[in-house]
């Protein structure tokens, strides 16, 4: 249930793979991206729920600054990282935790996977995901046991131009979240 630790992706076996070119293009077409404002719509299936739950919100990313996702709904929520610092702030229950991805091994990989469409480090990425590709989805599948206590399985679909459109991740317990984004608001190049 930890779905924001869960966003992750991929290790390649063969510079030829069609996974492993899906994920350079990916890759490519984040590092043009300046600045991006989308809004998300995240459904959750949790087992011990009767019904799904479903977020909404605000995800905004600046190449040099932070990436930042603000849940409005059902309970506010906000979580950013900016260089190796992560903070997760819950304003309705004055509550905060922060973490240091560059001394937290666990955090690190899944922190690296989540945001790899946002200029992250795909390095980090392949040593510690297998990918697949179906159609214009990635399937990501941890190797570390650490990771697959939180993640079973990871989908990245992404349009013909490369922007990650829906992440569907599976837990090993059978919840389900699925995050469907909205683009408000893109700028790509150069920064000037």
């Amino acid at each position: 249930m930890n779905t924001l630790l869960a966003l992750a992706l991929v290790t390649l076996v063969a510079a030829d793979d069609p996974a492993a070119k899906a994920l350079d293009d990916l890759v490519a077409a984040s590092n043009d991206i300046q600045s991006l404002e989308a809004g998300f719509t995240q459904v959750t299936e949790i087992k011990a729920f009767k019904e799904p739950v479903t977020s909404t919100g605000t995800l905004r990313y600046e190449r040099d600054g932070a990436i930042v996702w603000s849940y409005q709904a059902p309970h506010r929520m906000d979580f950013t990282i900016e260089g190796s610092k992560a903070r997760l702030v819950y304003p309705d229950f004055g509550e905060e935790q922060e973490f240091d991805l560059d001394t937290n091994e666990q955090f690190r990989p899944m922190m690296e996977s989540m945001f790899v469409w946002l200029g992250g480090d795909p390095a980090v990425v392949r040593k510690a995901y297998e990918i697949s590709l179906d159609g214009s989805t990635l399937q990501l599948v941890p190797h570390s046991e650490l990771i697959r206590g939180f993640v079973s399985r990871i989908r990245i679909t992404f349009d013909e131009q490369h922007v990650v459109q829906r992440v569907e991740i599976e837990e090993p317990d059978g919840d389900a979240t699925r995050i469907q984004f909205e683009y408000r608001d893109v700028k790509r190049g150069a920064a000037g």
